[in-house]
């Protein structure tokens, strides 16, 4: 299953709506990372969920990297970011996001 790539909403000092988009919970997330990307998590549950960032690099050649899990808490919102290319980046250039339950995800880049 493709995993759902999330838009990009670009910061600006005007101000921008944050308007969420539900995270996949069959095929996962991906969004677009030039190394400056952030991600906003909403979890509006009233237990603790992770996120999940997916980690494709390998070190010395070939020791698998664990995947980075950020807890985040009950009914919070967290800014996460920002992400290594070199580590987070899969071959399609994107970030790949897993939740343990429905959130809320926006990517957010600085223009």
């Amino acid at each position: 299953m493709p995993r759902t790539v999330l838009l990009q909403a670009a910061a600006s000092r005007a101000g921008v709506p944050l308007n969420f988009t539900q995270s996949d919970q069959v095929g996962g997330n991906a969004f677009p990372n030039d190394g400056s990307a952030l991600l906003v998590v909403r979890n509006a549950t009233a237990q603790q969920q992770n996120v999940i960032f997916r980690v494709p690099a390998k070190m010395d050649n070939d020791l698998t990297v664990a995947d980075r899990v950020v807890p985040v808490p009950p009914n919070t919102s967290l800014l996460i970011g920002k992400f290594a290319q070199e580590v987070y980046n899969q071959a399609d250039g994107n970030v790949y996001v897993d939740c343990s339950a429905a959130m809320g995800l926006i990517s957010i880049t600085a223009a």
